[in-house]
């Protein structure tokens, strides 16, 4: 694989998928908001066995794409000054948070009743 790949979020499902790009040969560049890249959570994708190269991008702020499939030219808001950077795909693997929506039904919390996300 020579595409690269953009990820944007710092979630675990995307370290996961920064892996597995990774082992693949595929080049990787992970976009997390400026201070939260150095959570750790991808600093072991660096090691051997890995063929692709992974970039972790600090952004700070919006970012502007064009483009299409197979290729997107995106400008993100860097630490100083915009960085551009082409990629064939992207992904986004931002952290999820899961809230029981009982009101909606009517419904309260009780040893009854149970969310989806209690039961997965």
């Amino acid at each position: 694989m020579d595409a690269k790949t953009l990820i944007l979020g710092n979630s675990r499902d995307a370290r996961e998928i920064a892996e597995e790009l990774l082992e693949k040969d595929g080049d990787v560049i992970v976009a997390m908001p400026v201070g939260i890249q150095h959570t750790g959570l991808f600093d072991d994708l660096h090691a051997e066995g890995k063929t692709g190269k992974l970039e972790i991008l600090p952004v700070a702020g919006s970012f502007s794409c064009s483009g299409s499939v197979g290729r997107f030219s995106l400008t993100f808001n860097g630490d100083d000054k915009p960085v551009t950077r082409t990629v064939s795909s992207i992904v986004i693997a931002d952290e999820v948070e899961r809230k029981p929506n009982f009101s909606l039904y009517g419904v309260g919390a009780s040893s009854g009743v149970a969310s989806l996300s209690q039961v997965y």
